[in-house]
């Protein structure tokens, strides 16, 4: 890309496991059309995510009354699920795209960009799976990621994990049974040993849903969702934590967990969570705006 370049259009794309969200705008800023379409997951499928992302970017310029060769003229920036992976590299670096110029990072990375406004900071984020990101010095640092079952502690595959965990050793009588765990059991028909055999094909995602049971028995006080929920905060600040030692002196608890963890949290740890200043797609802007 050659430096100080200006482009009449610029694409940010956000591309996760669910999906893939696209905001093109012109040299001035200007949103212009935004698009949704699907994974966009280059660890778990390297041609299908590229594929969803050169149709999501067709249908923003459809959107936005723009005939497609204008791609040509277009500089995009993108943060891609297991964009960090030596193998997702080398297969965007042999990837034909029609852009004028093109800059992917992780997912996380155009996160913590779109929380901080482009500059220094860190972020958490507590989805189904769960990521540390720091930027510091504009130096990139990646914290967790590991995926479920290895790591993700914290996160709301995890979560859904405890909570079927105790529900089994209620059933055991090791400890009580609450609404939560009668829940879970109700869910299974009642049936406990249906559970490891269920749980032998599921996924994160599958086990992440009981995650959402945990926070709305939480709000009841249901005792093992408000111990759940207190071990989730102790996992997810020891990531916090250590992006406090790293010197990251901002940090942004993002995903659909974020806000529940954030008010468990031990004090001291409390001054340091932020809001986020823009969302992920303002980030992958910045990426390329700022790469150009």
């Amino acid at each position: 890309m050659t430096e100080n370049t200006q482009y009449p259009y610029y694409v940010g794309i956000d591309g996760g496991g669910t999906q893939c969200r696209a905001r093109l705008i012109d040299h001035q800023g200007t949103v212009l059309a935004e698009a949704t379409g699907g994974s966009a997951n280059l660890y778990q499928h390297a041609t299908g995510a590229i594929a969803n992302i050169e149709a999501t970017i067709r249908q923003a310029f459809q959107r936005a009354n723009l005939p497609p060769e204008l791609q040509q003229q277009t500089a995009v920036g993108m943060g891609l699920a297991g964009a960090e992976l030596p193998e997702s590299a080398a297969f965007v670096a042999q990837w034909q795209h029609p852009f004028a110029a093109l800059k992917v990072q992780n997912d996380a990375h155009i996160a913590c960009l779109g929380a901080h406004g482009g500059r220094d900071g860190g972020l958490v984020i507590v989805g189904t799976g769960i990521v540390g990101w720091a930027i510091v010095e504009q130096q990139p640092t990646m914290l967790d990621g590991w995926g479920f079952p290895l790591a993700d502690q914290g996160s709301g595959a995890w979560l859904g994990l405890r909570a079927i965990q105790e529900t089994l050793r209620a059933t055991d009588g090791i400890r009580a049974h609450s609404s939560l765990t009668q829940r879970i059991l109700a869910q299974f028909d009642h049936q406990p040993r249906n559970i490891p055999g269920w749980a032998s094909t599921a996924r994160s995602g599958d086990f992440g849903q009981f995650a959402r049971w945990v926070v709305e028995a939480r709000a009841d006080a249901d005792p093992l969702a408000v111990a759940l929920m207190q071990e989730q905060a102790e996992a997810v600040g020891l990531i916090v934590q250590r992006l406090a030692d790293m010197n990251v002196q901002r940090i942004a608890l993002l995903g659909g967990l974020g806000p529940f963890v954030g008010t468990e949290l031990v004090s001291h740890l409390r001054p340091l969570i932020v809001p986020a200043q823009q969302d992920a797609l303002a980030g992958a802007l910045l990426m390329i705006k700022q790469e150009a």
